[in-house]
Parts: C-alpha cells; sequence; structure tokens
C-alpha cells in the first residue's frame, strides 16, 4: 500500500502594493484584476485535489473572504 502526501505552497495575488514595488508586512492592500485572475487560476488549478489541511494567512488577500469573492 503506497501513500502519497501533495504539499501545495501559494502565495497571493498580486496587490496595489505589490505593483508599486511597497513592502506590505501585515497590512492590507487590495488585490487588482490581474492578482483575482491569479486567484481564480490558483483556485482552478487546486479543484480537482482532496484538501485534508490549509494553513491560510489572515490577511484579506489571501483569504477567500475577503471583500472581493472569485
Amino acid at each position: 500500500m503506497s501513500s502519497v502526501t501533495n504539499l501545495f505552497l501559494v502565495r497571493h495575488g498580486q496587490t496595489e502594493w505589490n505593483k508599486e514595488h511597497r513592502l506590505q508586512g501585515h497590512k492590507n492592500s487590495p488585490l487588482t484584476q490581474k492578482g483575482k485572475e491569479q486567484a481564480l487560476n490558483t483556485k482552478h488549478a487546486l479543484q480537482d485535489y482532496e484538501i485534508h489541511k490549509a494553513y491560510v494567512s489572515p490577511l484579506q488577500r489571501a483569504s477567500r473572504h475577503s471583500r472581493t469573492h472569485y
């Protein structure tokens, strides 16, 4: 019997501050249109995997519960 573990490391999509080359730290900056598209692409890329655990930043730019839904 073989057991496989997949580990996915995903960064948030592009933010307004990323575009301006500004450091964000723990401050929130909204996703750009490109960042929203990147988040949607990530969602589609991972939808066929059964995710058992996820460690997610509480910041809005890394959450599907942000002000803008994808």
